[in-house]
């Protein structure tokens, strides 16, 4: 997994949908989900949900809503 691909991807999304403190909010994502304890939600976890909207978009009739 790339991470910085998976952090540009996020914070362009967040940006299209939140518009608010992008940066801050993928640091804080990015610092909990790679705590020790984290057995399934981990960044693996965030890279695989972004691929499967990607699957899903185009049955999506307004995406960026």
């Amino acid at each position: 997994m790339d991470e910085r691909y998976l952090s540009e991807r996020f914070c362009s999304l967040w940006q299209a949908c939140a518009g608010a403190n992008t940066v801050q909010v993928w640091q804080k994502l990015q610092q909990h989900y790679q705590e020790p304890h984290r057995y399934y939600h981990t960044l693996e976890h965030v890279a695989h949900c972004l691929g499967q909207l990607d699957t899903a978009k185009d049955h999506v009739a307004e995406f960026r809503a």
